[in-house]
């Protein structure tokens, strides 16, 4: 029961996020521009860059605290959460060098007139990781609900104060916004923490050598993490050689898809803590577990990736007031790197679970070098659709080596049941319709009726799939 509580609760969550995403952006597109939206894009790119490199230090923890039992589990807590604390403080510091650094060569002499926004965005940044860190408690404890339910409150707060700061203040209206969404969940969390959970903790009590040892194992798990320095902030600065308005659609087209791709992430974390269970059961108990979430994840990203795919029209006009050409090419081409990314996500967890960071390392390092010399390549010969194909070619060839690595290691093969003749055959098929809108002049009467049919004859797929998971 409390599992599907938590599943249910973090794809609603992501959801929401989506949605706050969505409205956000309009806000900005409505009142202060696209190129304004391109802005806050390259500074949200390089700023969440420190939320991503700690990923690692709050995936340790949540298996930590997992494995261990019931009598001891608090004073472990304790212990992970005062080391978890100095290594997120030692990362913030550092790594807000290096995002000042870089956006102080982006955007050269405007840097000063921006440096209060990039500030502020740090500073609600910090907030957030610190309450990550509590949160991994929750997370560990498998009450995932709790963290979900203060984060969708704290997204009511968020566009709340958007929709009354941004006409007058701006961007910075959005990043004050920030802030008090960030304090809300991080004060909410610590009650859970302290009230519900009850978790004790000395604060003078700080495991240096713990850290090291931490350090020590983990050093492709910290590799990984500081690798997202080469996947979208690279990304959007080879992007903001071709304007900010470039730059605008591409952040509305992938965080779109981002979201659809976070569904399944935050689907596959919140089974981590199971993940480890099934593999202290036996090889072949984790095994049928990991086939049969694979196999969920391939067929419920088809039906996903299409609804995207068929509403690209809808989307383009709703952010753009038209059907922007450009916009569908990238949004395309971030659809097919989603489709195989999302596929290898019950993989990429199950590495981190098994503590088997080697594969996982060095596919980062085959994306990180691949999006920088492709980016720079295909750029400079196709400009900034050639930026974004470099960097699917880099996704994509990153999870096929993740899933090849991982199959052949536990000796898995995977049972697609014929769904490349309907799901994916309605995927090109709608790939071949949506094209036509936006090549061909059609009624708008037209267009509405077939999108209703083709997001109908996926919902009718997606109904299947659900009868029998039943």
């Amino acid at each position: 029961m409390k599992v599907n509580l938590n599943i249910y609760s973090s794809i609603a969550i992501t959801l929401f996020n989506s949605l706050t995403f969505f409205i956000l952006y309009k806000l900005i597109l409505i009142h202060l521009g696209l190129e304004a939206l391109g802005l806050w894009a390259i500074i949200i790119g390089f700023t969440s860059i420190l939320s991503q490199s700690t990923a690692a230090v709050n995936t340790n923890i949540i298996r930590e605290i997992a494995e261990s039992d019931e009598q001891h589990y608090i004073g472990k807590a304790s212990e992970l959460i005062l080391n978890g604390l100095v290594i997120y403080l030692l990362f913030f510091f550092l790594l807000s060098i290096v995002v000042n650094i870089s956006l102080f060569y982006i955007f050269k002499e405007k840097y000063n007139s921006y440096l209060e926004l990039i500030s502020l965005t740090l500073f609600a940044i910090f907030i957030n990781l610190l309450a990550t860190v509590f949160s991994s408690i929750l997370d560990a404890r498998k009450l995932n609900y709790i963290k979900n339910s203060a984060m969708a409150v704290g997204n009511i707060v968020f566009l709340v104060i958007c929709f009354f700061s941004i006409k007058k203040f701006g961007l910075i209206g959005v990043a004050i916004a920030q802030i008090a969404q960030a304090s809300f969940l991080f004060f909410c969390i610590l009650y859970f923490v302290f009230i519900r959970i009850r978790l004790r903790i000395i604060w003078n009590e700080v495991n240096f050598k713990n850290i090291h040892i931490f350090f020590k194992e983990s050093w492709k798990l910290q590799g990984i993490s500081l690798l997202v320095l080469c996947y979208e902030p690279i990304t959007k600065y080879f992007l903001s050689k071709f304007g900010l308005t470039y730059v605008a659609k591409y952040e509305i087209a992938n965080k779109i898809i981002a979201q659809l791709r976070n569904i399944f992430a935050v689907t596959n974390q919140t089974l981590l803590a199971y993940f480890v269970n099934k593999f202290a059961e036996g090889k072949t108990v984790f095994i049928s577990y990991f086939n049969q979430v694979s196999n969920k994840n391939l067929q419920w990203s088809l039906i996903a990736n299409g609804i995207l795919l068929i509403a690209a029209p809808i989307i383009s006009l709703f952010f753009l007031k038209e059907l922007d050409m450009a916009f569908f090419i990238i949004f395309v081409i971030l659809l097919i790197s989603n489709l195989f990314n999302i596929v290898s996500i019950t993989t990429y967890f199950n590495l981190f679970a098994q503590k088997q960071y080697h594969t996982p390392f060095i596919s980062h390092i085959i994306i990180a070098l691949l999006n920088v010399v492709l980016s720079f390549v295909l750029g400079y010969f196709f400009n900034g659709i050639g930026v974004v194909i470099a960097w699917s070619i880099s996704l994509i060839v990153g999870s096929i080596f993740n899933m090849y690595k991982f199959n052949k290691t536990e000796e898995i093969t995977f049972n697609f049941k014929n769904l490349w003749n309907s799901k994916l055959s309605l995927l090109l098929v709608s790939l071949i319709i949506v094209v036509a809108v936006f090549k061909l002049p059609l009624l708008i009467n037209y267009f509405f009726i077939v999108i209703a049919t083709i997001i109908f004859l996926y919902l009718y797929q997606a109904f299947k799939l659900y009868k029998l998971n039943d």
